[in-house]
């Protein structure tokens, strides 16, 4: 199962800031049809948007959150792995110096068993050096897609709301999951803006003009 990082969230909790100074009075008041009686009434045009439904069809998230989620149980086998030669390594160390110990009148049997946990204990410290890196270089990994999660793709879903508001002449926008009836849901149209090869949003190049 997909593990969402909360980027989505930070999405629902900024749409109102498309017109902060919405009285909540006025939002629940029906709809205008039409933008022209909006202005007669008096309210403002809101419309809604499902953060649910971003989350599970934006593709290029819901891509980076699978890589997330592989770097994870990566960063898991590998300290798993890790953890079990290191164990070995100091179940063998541990044999060697009851070995050196018992071997108290055979030189020979001694200088033995303390070369072989001498080395045991040399490949310890390089396993141990290399599982710490690798797991660094697993996190770091790890955090930089959630860093693009919650980050530059906040800002194109942010920015896709926003595009899509303006094209219906919406003053603002709000989270559908208020469950306030009569209000136009934009989800579809933000949801082709996202997914759309071509998406008018930070760093990506703009949308082709409609027919």
């Amino acid at each position: 199962m997909r593990k969402a990082i909360g980027w989505v969230g930070a999405v629902a909790a900024t749409l109102v800031v498309l017109a902060p100074a919405v009285d909540a009075r006025v939002l629940h008041r029906p709809a205008p049809a039409r933008r022209e009686k909006a202005s007669e009434c008096g309210a403002p045009a809101i419309g809604t948007v499902d953060v649910q439904r971003l989350q599970t069809e934006y593709k290029k998230a819901n891509d980076i959150q699978d890589e997330y989620q592989a770097e994870q149980e990566k960063f898991q086998a590998d300290l798993a792995e890790g953890q079990k030669k290191i164990e070995a390594l100091q179940s063998d160390i541990a044999s060697d110096d009851a070995a050196v110990a018992a071997a108290t009148s055979d030189i020979k049997v001694k200088t033995r068993y303390q070369t072989a946990r001498d080395a045991a204990k040399s490949r310890l410290k390089k396993v141990q050096a290399e599982y710490a890196d690798r797991l660094r270089r697993r996190k770091e990994r790890a955090d930089a897609l959630a860093d693009q999660l919650n980050s530059t793709l906040l800002v194109q879903a942010k920015q896709a709301v926003a595009t899509i508001a303006r094209r219906h002449h919406l003053e603002a926008v709000i989270d559908s999951r208020v469950g306030l009836l009569g209000l136009p849901d934009i989800t579809d149209d933000v949801l082709t803006l996202l997914n759309s090869p071509q998406r008018a949003v930070p760093g990506i190049s703009k949308p082709a003009a409609k027919k």
